[in-house]
């Protein structure tokens, strides 16, 4: 299963990124709603997403996501910095 991770802290991605390898599972990781709208993340199963992005926000990103595809994986949104 691969779980994306779309945050513009390099050390929380690496921590969360370093997690979810010890748990077994396949991490893809973006910095920005851009990045992660450009990339072709076919097999990601969760999305972890921090709400304070540069640019587009988490919850636009969100919006943007259920609007292109309306049934998609379970989205966790990250609050505190």
């Amino acid at each position: 299963m691969v779980v994306a991770v779309v945050e513009h802290s390099e050390g929380f991605c690496v921590a969360l990124a370093r997690l979810l390898n010890a748990a077994g599972l396949e991490v893809a990781v973006v910095q920005s709603a851009e990045a992660c709208l450009a990339a072709a993340l076919r097999d990601v199963r969760c999305l972890s997403l921090d709400v304070h992005l540069p640019g587009m926000s988490g919850v636009d990103l969100i919006r943007t996501i259920r609007q292109l595809r309306p049934r998609t994986s379970p989205i966790i949104l990250v609050t505190a910095d």
